[in-house]
């Protein structure tokens, strides 16, 4: 019986696309929503991650970077 062959990374980069369309997607969406309470201009208004308390200066769109930044490296 055969062993089928395992795709190398370089089969994968020839076909053009990375599968990472979908992260890209949420975290531009992240960058939205994270943003659109700034625009708002509601004191005291954050959204749900800011609230949360996770820590000073992270919220919906400080996440969405860091994914953009993880998704660039690939």
């Amino acid at each position: 019986m055969p062993v089928p062959a395992v795709p190398s990374l370089a089969d994968g980069l020839k076909q053009g696309h990375d599968n990472f369309l979908l992260l890209r997607l949420i975290a531009a969406l992240l960058v939205i929503l994270g943003h659109s309470y700034a625009v708002a201009q509601i004191p005291g208004l954050h959204d749900f991650i800011g609230r949360a308390g996770w820590g000073a200066g992270i919220y919906t769109g400080s996440i969405a970077v860091e994914i953009f930044f993880v998704v660039s490296g690939f």
